[in-house]
């Protein structure tokens, strides 16, 4: 069996033993986050069952869950659905996405030339990573946002270089990202990589 698969393997074992122990999906905003996916696996929709609050609020707010970006709710709320609502079902998806985001890794290590030994560290760092280890067993924004984020730039690096088509990939992966911050975007806007795919110009 090949020595990547041994790591992913290993990482996943971890993530859904951590998983196993865990009592609650995480505090601040994981616990909004898991609240919501609950309310979507119901059938209820965006909707939150408290009532919110601020130091100073603003005016201008009245319905606060219209800023909060969706996606960090949605991907549990889907596990929810299939398998019930509960807390291993909504950790199952930052589980799978830590995981993809180690083999990912391995890959833009590898179309950065590096050895297979430097391959197999960047996969290992990323594994054992105390950021993403925590955030693959909570209903968090992180795992994701770097796996889709991750997968964009790969997309951007190589469809400048000798692979056209990725640019529009990534654009496609933009809601993917986008959906977790509001500030999470990338400096490029889509039409700069459909102008180059089409020939229109330099991005």
């Amino acid at each position: 069996m090949s020595v990547y698969v041994l790591l992913l393997a290993a990482g996943l074992l971890v993530r859904v033993g951590l998983a196993l122990l865990a009592e609650h999906p995480g505090l601040f905003d994981p616990n909004h986050y898991y609240n919501l996916a609950g309310n979507l696996a119901d059938g209820r929709g965006f909707v939150i069952d408290y009532i919110w609050q601020y130091h100073q609020r603003p005016a201008d707010v009245t319905h606060p869950i219209d800023y909060w970006m969706p996606l960090a709710a949605v991907w549990p709320a889907l596990s929810m659905r299939l398998l019930g609502v509960g807390l291993l079902p909504a950790l199952l998806p930052n589980i799978l996405f830590s995981t993809a985001l180690v083999a990912l890794i391995g890959l833009i290590a590898r179309v950065a030339g590096l050895t297979r030994r430097a391959i197999l560290i960047a996969m290992a760092l990323i594994l054992f990573l105390p950021d993403f280890v925590p955030g693959a067993v909570r209903t968090d924004t992180t795992v994701s946002y770097a796996l889709f984020c991750g997968l964009a730039l790969l997309f951007l690096y190589r469809g400048m270089h000798d692979r056209p088509w990725l640019l529009l990939l990534r654009d496609a992966l933009w809601p993917l990202y986008d959906g977790r911050e509001s500030d999470a975007r990338l400096p490029l806007p889509g039409r700069t990589s459909g102008s180059r795919f089409f020939g229109f110009g330099k991005a």
